[in-house]
């Protein structure tokens, strides 16, 4: 997953990474010692000065990524292979950018929705404490909407996600052509502790 710098939201992000590495207190095959965990800590400090965090035990899962090509993986191998494959859609906005005839005013590089639609399957489908964090970061905090080419969303609102206060699919009026426009992020439904497996997932 990529997502650009100047985002309000870091805060609350590294917060969440530290909490992560606190309960867990693992990323890998070995536990973490308390002198780790204060250096983790203290690393997600130092990167979010700079805006640049990648979701520990992942290389690919943040701003950016961290890998040394595109076969280097973090040892959250199954959860990495979906932000992976984000990360390379080939249909994006980039911020303050136009594309399709859509300007990207947001703080996030905006992706296809087929794109957003394909990481939210992905990170279900592997249904780990680590891909169900970072599924919950990306679609229910970060938000992040998505484009697609559809007939054209009215002001009515077809569903709507009472835990989030938010409308999450709008009627479309099929009398008229089909057009690029914006859609709400997909709400996240499994919680990081829907499924724990072992400690360390």
């Amino acid at each position: 997953m990529s997502f650009t710098k100047g985002n309000i939201l870091t805060p609350a992000i590294l917060a969440v990474f530290c909490f992560c590495v606190l309960v867990h207190g693992s990323w890998g095959e070995e536990q973490l010692t308390v002198e780790e965990i204060l250096e983790n800590y203290e690393g997600f400090s130092e990167a979010a000065e700079d805006y640049e965090i990648i979701f520990p035990g992942t290389k690919w899962c943040g701003y950016g990524n961290d890998a040394s090509n595109d076969n280097d993986l973090g040892v959250q191998a199954d959860t990495d292979r979906c932000c992976r494959s984000h990360d390379m859609c080939n249909d994006t906005i980039l911020t303050g950018e136009t594309g399709h005839g859509l300007k990207n005013n947001g703080p996030f590089t905006a992706l296809n929705c087929r794109c957003d639609n394909a990481l939210y399957d992905c990170l279900s489908n592997v249904n780990t404490f680590t891909s169900n964090t970072v599924g919950n970061l990306y679609f229910n905090i970060l938000r992040s909407r998505c484009f697609k080419e559809d007939y054209p969303q009215t002001s009515k609102c077809k569903i709507y996600e009472i835990s989030y206060f938010t409308c999450v699919e709008y009627e479309k009026d099929t009398t008229k052509p089909k057009v690029y426009q914006w859609f709400p992020a997909k709400i996240y439904k499994k919680s990081p502790f829907y499924v724990l497996k072992s400690p360390i997932e």
